[in-house]
């Protein structure tokens, strides 16, 4: 027999996996597919292209749906900030992979600053897991 509470962060954590896996196939599918001039001109919001926005707001929900599908808070630390960490390399490399793969296809190009974007995504997402457990840890 298993209490009401553990199914609900059992089921609560599964949710939150599905949810990762979907966001990051929906990632690989914004960065690979072949998208004919969606971008054909460079647009600008508060003095950014709106590329590198695109690219920041692609990879911030990424170490916030980790956290999640992790299903735990962390009460040490030094554990949190080992998960924050992992989390921010695997993201990382996520992010590099991305731009190589991107410089080998004939109808994509690979960018610095979209890597730049996307690690500073992920740095700002890594921060507010941080702040999220630290305040659930309460």
């Amino acid at each position: 027999m298993t209490c009401k509470h553990c199914d609900k962060e059992m089921k609560r954590t599964v949710s939150a996996r599905i949810i990762l896996v979907i966001y990051l196939l929906t990632v690989a599918f914004v960065c690979f597919w072949h998208f004919n001039n969606v971008f054909t001109e460079t647009r600008h919001f508060l003095g950014i292209e709106m590329d590198k926005i695109v690219h920041f707001l692609m990879f911030l929900p990424f170490p916030p749906l980790a956290y999640a599908s992790a299903g735990r808070v962390f009460r040490k630390q030094a554990h949190i900030i080992l998960f924050i960490s992992t989390v921010f390399a695997i993201g990382a490399a996520v992010a590099v992979s991305i731009e190589v793969v991107q410089s080998h296809l004939p109808y994509r190009s690979a960018d610095p600053k979209d890597l730049m974007a996307n690690v500073i995504a992920l740095a700002v997402g890594c921060f507010c897991v941080y702040i999220l457990n630290s305040s659930r840890k309460k």
